[in-house]
């Protein structure tokens, strides 16, 4: 039987290509995508709540949480060619 690991902790909900694509980000992005959201009802930046899900579309990884202070949704996009750091 063969066993793969999940790119992602069982917390966070991702269809099958922001998994995907979310496996290619560099750590720093995905972590300032996840740690640095802007809560527009706080008016500040905070760390989405644990369940955020993900998914692609038009080529861009949308990710869909909520504020853990307020509960107000927050959407963080991730433009995947963008996200990258430039090869040098």
């Amino acid at each position: 039987m063969v066993r793969f690991r999940n790119p992602v902790p069982n917390t966070e909900r991702l269809s099958l290509e922001a998994a995907l694509l979310w496996a290619t980000l560099p750590a720093e992005v995905r972590d300032r995508a996840v740690n640095h959201a802007w809560c527009r009802d706080c008016r500040q930046r905070v760390a989405l709540a644990p369940s955020w899900s993900g998914r692609v579309a038009v080529k861009k990884l949308f990710l869909e949480g909520s504020c853990p202070r307020c509960a107000a949704p927050i959407t963080r996009i991730i433009d995947a060619g963008t996200a990258a750091p430039p090869s040098s």
